[in-house]
C-alpha cells in the first residue's frame, strides 16, 4: 500500500472520527475561499474593468464640509440634496 492512500485511510477516519471538527473546518474553509472568490471579483470589476459608466472619469461626489470640523466631510443626505437641487 503506497504512503499516499495511507495517509487519505488515516485522513478519513480521522474525519469519521470526529464528524462535528471536521464539519466546522469544512464550513471554515468553504466561507474563506467564498470570500475570497467574492473579493477577487470585486476588485476586479472595480479596478482592472473600470465601472459601468459611459463617461467613469466625470463622476463626482456631493458633500460639505462643517465650518467646526474642516477636515470632517460629509455626504449629502438624499433630503438635503433634493432641497439644493429645487434652489
Amino acid at each position: 500500500m503506497s504512503a499516499a492512500l495511507q495517509e487519505l485511510r488515516f485522513a478519513l477516519r480521522g474525519l469519521i472520527r470526529f464528524p462535528v471538527l471536521s464539519g466546522v473546518s469544512i464550513l471554515t474553509l468553504g466561507i474563506g475561499i467564498g470570500m475570497t472568490a467574492l473579493m477577487f471579483s470585486l476588485v476586479y470589476g472595480a479596478i482592472f474593468r473600470g465601472l459601468p459608466f459611459p463617461e467613469e472619469k466625470r463622476i463626482i461626489r456631493v458633500g460639505w464640509i462643517q465650518p467646526s470640523a474642516p477636515n470632517a466631510w460629509r455626504s449629502l443626505s438624499v433630503y438635503d440634496y433634493a432641497q439644493l437641487s429645487t434652489h
